[in-house]
């Protein structure tokens, strides 16, 4: 027999729980281990008809071979059940949640994950199983994560609760049912209780943080504690909470924390309960509840990490500017260096503060030649190293700063900013300020490109939309690549702002209303594109995209690959800003392409052939993740729900790369070649001569420019019969009947010419290979890399090909010979004898061919 169980006292997060541990585990009883919550007794006496819930008396606990334990692994909290452990070679799987230290009892299994609620470790497992839930249970697993995570708002909360209670919602999960048994009213004992917490409340410093602690007796028990010590933090705002109550001989002990310098589960821990660092609890029976207190504040200062000061959060060195110095030196300083304030120092002694409000405020009055003194704020407030962190608070926050000079007498040893703060208080990542790359703008883009831009955000600030340099330029830029191609993106009206672009710089534009879009044209011919923020949605698989007005993230979200999704704000306040938000920086260091979303390259395969042209471009390797959901798009048929023509448009930007034969080959084990035509086998080496023979053509120079695609795209059908590529090139990329047929000709003659020219005559090489596509010639080189054989086709294309007869059929007609045979031949022989280069002149022409046809007439009259 096998039971589910939890704790006694049992909350929403055990139950719901031991319900989704039953579906995991299915044959199992649920067995309540003995008291519950009120709340969860209000739901059961609705519900309990819905589970069929054992208690410990109603099963014969010594014929448990497998015990499933859930929310807890403590053996005191499982009551009757415990001694179900004594069962010789019981089975015991335990979910938790809680930290693993407060353990003791062994288990066979443990699955044990740092999220917000035992619940949510159920709940994903059951949705990766691709199990289903009915709406009663969905209902009653939602009510658990929603306990246990302060309905998604409580610290220890993280984006599996979140992930796990959408999907719950989608399988029917009632609000109003998991809000109804949440938000429960409190009963008269309860307010009660509640009264007397507060008014007994008091503050105690531990090692410099403030702490509230309450203590209560009460005759007769009273449910509900968490709850009371929850409303007391709420009302006491200080970083901790602990309420004691001692309750029919049992002293209750509830913590509760908001702060980084506590883990509330290790005090309880010391006291012999348990719980997380934000919230937990401990049971002391017969224990004296002052000597509680004491063992309390005891277990604190062993605990209580001393309160952040100045000295610890504070920047260093100061970035300082003299008061003398323009607004334009502040401004230039405060974007090179990424802050929003510059200290303003004379003779060692701080005289004031310049933000870039104040810096815009002389921009806007085009007074930024004006000295620093005229617009900095002359009354600073400071903090010494030794000001305490809440002080910090309360300074930033009565007198309106973002800043706080910290001086040690009169020199400044720092700075504490809103972003110092901010991290102190709620860790670094919280308020993490986007990295500031105006530096390598100026020095890796043209001064003329850096005034346009700089143009352009003043533009963008004083119109009040943000604007961003978006796409390529981004990635190139910081990759020190050289990319000049400049799209803009603003949120907000771009044809707006392009045409009072135009006007402030002496531009061209082209708006596009409809689809929010302009082309800037600069009077020296420089280009800019802007574009309004879009989002987009695919109706369907391989279709294009439906786009509407939004955000930047946004925008960005809708591209291809993360190392294509970030921006360079350039409006002025935040010029240089580079904005990140689904890691493209990290993946340009690692050098890798990673898709945006899983189905990308469903939404849109041609992001399969872009995936292999920049992991060739940037010598970068598309990531494990992103080339299996690339093959699984390929093998689930994604690239035949494309028309013939995009997919061609990105084969040929394929073959334009600079390394086409490392795409081609990315795409042959992607499956791409064969979607194709199966018969392809890519011959790599063959592509890297055509590119070879394309380069040795050059040097020949000819004044023929050969269709570089349509030799590299019959490199790569090469295995193809010339009939089969023809028809691969009309029906799957849709090439014109012109391009189909020279694909065709260079696989059927390439071959006949790289085989058999070094045999040819003068003559036979230039009847031969004058009607042949100079891409032919070309491919045949490619095909045929020998000297001897280049050199035919070189003497060809450099003296034989162009060389033609000065004299005419007519010409010889007005001599008084007729058009015959015998004419044909003598023009013939006329023209080997040029080829070779016995005739140079019209005369000479003519004179051999008549010597030709006075004998043949003499040979007649014989």
């Amino acid at each position: 027999m096998q039971i589910i169980t939890s704790h006694v006292n049992m909350d929403f997060d055990g139950l719901a729980a031991m319900v989704g541990a039953s579906k995991l585990h299915p044959g199992a009883l649920l067995v309540l281990p003995g008291a519950t919550d009120r709340n969860v007794r209000e739901f059961l006496a609705l519900h309990g008809d819905l589970l069929d819930l054992r208690s410990p008396k109603q099963i014969d606990l010594a014929s448990v071979t497998r015990l499933i334990v859930v929310d807890t692994q403590t053996r005191s909290r499982l009551g009757d059940v415990e001694r179900v452990l004594a069962n010789p070679g019981v089975e015991v799987v335990v979910y938790n949640h809680h930290p693993q230290e407060q353990a003791d009892f062994a288990a066979t299994k443990v699955v044990h994950r740092c999220v917000g609620s035992t619940t949510t470790i159920l709940v994903d497992e059951i949705r990766q199983r691709g199990m289903t839930v009915t709406p009663f249970e969905a209902t009653l697993l939602a009510i658990g994560i929603y306990e246990d995570t302060g309905s998604l708002v409580f610290a220890g909360t993280t984006p599996a609760d979140l992930e796990c209670v959408a999907w719950l919602l989608r399988a029917g999960a009632d609000l109003d049912i998991v809000a109804d048994f949440i938000h429960r009213a409190l009963t008269a004992e309860q307010r009660d209780l509640l009264n007397e917490i507060i008014t007994t409340s008091r503050l105690v410093q531990v090692n410099g943080v403030p702490i509230a602690i309450a203590s209560v007796r009460r005759p007769a028990y009273v449910s509900e504690l968490a709850l009371m010590a929850h409303k007391l933090a709420d009302l006491e705002n200080t970083p901790a909470v602990f309420v004691m109550a001692s309750m029919e001989g049992t002293t209750y002990v509830v913590g509760r924390s908001n702060t980084d310098s506590l883990d509330v589960g290790e005090v309880m821990t010391a006291l012999g309960g348990g719980g997380h660092g934000r919230a937990a609890s401990a049971q002391l029976r017969a224990a004296d509840l002052q000597q509680v207190e004491r063992d309390l504040i005891a277990a604190l200062r062993d605990r209580v990490r001393p309160e952040l000061t100045a000295a610890r959060i504070m920047s260093h060195p100061v970035r300082t500017i003299g008061p003398d110095a323009t607004v334009e030196d502040a401004i230039r300083a405060m974007q090179r260096y990424g802050h929003s304030g510059l200290c303003v120092v004379e003779n060692g002694r701080l005289v004031g503060i310049i933000t870039r409000r104040d810096a815009d405020k002389a921009r806007h009055h085009s007074l930024t030649h004006a000295p620093v003194k005229g617009f900095m704020t002359r009354h600073v407030v400071t903090a010494t190293p030794d000001t305490p962190l809440a002080e910090l608070e309360r300074l930033m926050t009565r007198h309106d700063v973002g800043r706080l000079p910290v001086l040690s007498g009169d020199s400044i040893v720092g700075v504490v900013t809103r972003t110092d703060l901010l991290r102190a208080l709620h860790g670094r990542h919280y308020a993490q300020r986007p990295k500031n790359i105006t530096a390598a703008v100026e020095s890796r883009l043209p001064p003329s490109v850096v005034a346009l831009l700089r143009s352009m955000g003043a533009a963008a600030e004083d119109a009040g939309v943000p604007a961003y340099v978006v796409g390529g330029i981004v990635r190139d830029l910081l990759l020190g690549r050289r990319n000049l191609d400049v799209d803009v993106v603003v949120e907000g009206d771009a044809p707006a702002l392009a045409l009072q672009l135009a006007e402030r710089l002496g531009a061209r534009v082209k708006t596009h209303e409809r689809f929010g879009t302009a082309v800037l044209q600069m009077p020296d011919g420089f280009r800019v594109d802007l574009a309004s923020a879009r989002t987009e949605a695919y109706r369907k698989p391989a279709a294009l995209p439906e786009v509407e007005r939004s955000s930047i993230q946004d925008d960005l979200r809708r591209r291809d690959f993360t190392i294509n999704a970030m921006a360079i704000r350039i409006d002025f306040s935040h010029f240089g800003e580079l904005l990140d938000p689904f890691g493209g920086k990290a993946d340009l260091s690692a050098g890798l392409v990673r898709v945006m979303h899983n189905l990308s390259f469903v939404d849109d395969p041609t992001r399969i052939l872009r995936a292999a042209r920049f992991e060739a471009r940037l010598g970068f390797r598309i990531d494990e993740q992103t080339e299996a959901l690339a093959r699984e798009a390929v093998a689930g048929s994604a690239l035949s729900r494309l028309s013939p023509e995009r997919l061609r448009r990105e084969l040929m930007l394929c073959y334009s790369e600079p390394s086409p034969r490392r795409v081609l080959e990315r795409l042959d084990q992607l499956g791409v070649l064969a979607h194709l035509n199966p018969a392809i086998h890519l011959n790599g080496e063959l592509l890297d001569r055509v590119l070879e023979a394309l380069h040795w053509f050059a040097s020949l120079h000819q004044k023929d420019r050969p269709d570089r695609e349509a030799l590299l795209l019959a490199a790569t059908l090469s295995t193809l019969a010339p009939e089969a590529a023809m028809q691969t090139c009309a029906e799957k990329l849709r090439l014109s009947p012109t391009r189909s047929a020279l694909v065709a000709e260079m696989l059927a003659r390439g071959p006949q010419v790289a085989a058999h020219a070094p045999a040819l005559t003068t003559i036979e090489l230039h009847d031969w290979l004058r009607p042949l596509p100079v891409e032919v010639l070309v491919y045949a080189a490619a095909l045929n890399p020998q000297p001897e054989t280049r050199g035919v086709i070189a003497t060809f294309l450099q003296q034989l090909r162009h060389v033609r007869l000065q004299i005419s059929g007519n010409d010889l007609v007005k001599l008084g010979y007729r058009p015959s045979p015998v004419f044909g031949r003598a023009m013939k022989e006329a023209l080997a004898q040029k080829l070779q280069g016995r005739l140079r002149t019209k005369k000479e022409e003519r004179e051999f061919i008549v010597s030709r046809l006075r004998e043949a007439e003499a040979q007649v009259a014989t």
